[in-house]
């Protein structure tokens, strides 16, 4: 070949007729449809790579809302399905039990005992909370879906991320220690509960003096009133709507990785499509120019740009789906072993998600298009001779 035929376009090859050209309903689309179903058909490669684009969209943006979904969800499981207090009082070590008593009665409390522990079982050794406490409407159980369960008096539970963490199941025996007191105790678990924020056990206090040499000693006490009222032997008042704004600061900071999530999703998909919408019209200006000579109008050739994305982004959805899904359970389990987030993202997410997507793609098939304005019919026609 000389010099000069080396640097022409080559003439594309004729592709073969696919399964959907052999329908019927093929000759029924529009021409519009029927032009980028060949051209899918001819450009595989560049389609691939479109629908790529789109699928790591759809990861970054699910990652990032699907975060956010979870920790709200979380925080009003935590705050409204599970404690259903509105004060915890925080007593001193050198109260005694009349006094104790004597608070409990004034505020309308239950008394609550909670120490670090180390459970084992199985050779795994981790580090929890344990919680004794009555039976009590300010604290409820709930399974894995949110749902209440109900736990007896009689009952040692477990949480369900440290039964994860440690293999074991209902009517499994673990062995645990208080963090003050290094003599190692067996339970048998009679139910799993699950918590959010705060794994390890929970028993009740005739359940928790059964083992061994222990015995209930509350160290806080928790209410459904505000108090206001300050006395000498609680060392500390925490109130629920102390403990919302302090997660309302951590919704801030998740916030942002939300933004920055969607920023770099939507900059991965305009990389990508922009410069694939770019390829497309350079290489089919020659076929655009002969459109335009026929008489088509630029409002068709912009739906034949613009339509491909619209595809693409659908596709890219649905195949992006299930791989969104298993990223986001990576990145959600990697949080910490102390947290159990539910992995949640609600039905009108998903939908603003596929919408978001949609409008990036059109917005970018549209600015491709502006290129249709500079069409030189007569030097994209003769650019082959």
């Amino acid at each position: 070949e000389s010099p000069a035929s080396t640097l022409n376009p080559k003439a594309p090859k004729a592709a073969r007729l696919n399964f959907i050209e052999k329908l019927r309903l093929f000759n029924i689309l529009p021409f519009s449809s029927r032009w980028n179903l060949r051209d899918f058909n001819r450009n595989k490669l560049r389609t691939l790579v479109s629908v790529v684009g789109v699928i790591g969209c759809v990861i970054l943006s699910f990652a990032a809302f699907g975060m956010y979904d979870s920790i709200n969800d979380c925080i009003s499981w935590e705050f409204g399905d599970i404690n259903n207090y509105e004060s915890k009082l925080t007593l001193n070590d050198t109260i005694s039990q009349s006094q104790t008593d004597y608070i409990t009665k004034q505020v309308n409390g239950t008394q609550v005992y909670e120490n670090g522990i180390e459970i084992r079982a199985n050779g795994v050794t981790k580090s929890g909370t344990i919680s004794v406490h009555n039976e009590t409407e300010m604290f409820r159980f709930t399974d894995n879906s949110m749902n209440h369960i109900n736990v007896s008096q009689d009952d040692i539970a477990i949480s369900g991320k440290m039964a994860e963490l440690l293999g074991v199941e209902v009517g499994d025996t673990v062995e645990w220690h208080l963090s003050n007191n290094n003599e190692w105790v067996s339970s048998k678990i009679d139910a799993i509960y699950y918590d959010p924020l705060i794994q390890g056990l929970y028993m009740s206090p005739e359940k928790f003096e059964e083992h061994g040499d222990l015995n209930f000693t509350p160290n806080s006490i928790v209410t459904k009133e505000v108090v206001d009222e300050n006395y000498s032997d609680v060392a500390a008042k925490t109130r629920v709507s102390e403990l919302l704004e302090s997660y309302e600061f951590y919704l801030e900071i998740m916030n942002t990785m939300i933004v920055l999530f969607v920023v770099f999703a939507l900059a991965l998909a305009f990389v990508v499509l922009y410069n694939m919408g770019i390829m497309t019209y350079t290489e089919t200006e020659r076929n655009l120019a002969t459109l335009r000579v026929l008489g088509f109008k630029n409002s068709f050739l912009r739906r034949i740009l613009v339509v491909p994305n619209i595809f693409y982004a659908i596709i890219g959805f649905i195949l992006g789906l299930p791989i969104s899904y298993y990223v986001f359970s990576i990145l959600m389990s990697s949080i910490g072993e102390d947290y159990y987030y539910p992995r949640v993202i609600h039905p009108q997410t998903l939908i603003f998600i596929l919408v978001l997507v949609l409008l990036v793609n059109i917005f970018i098939g549209l600015f491709v298009s502006r290129k249709l304005k500079k069409l030189d019919m007569v030097e994209s026609l003769k650019a082959n001779e």
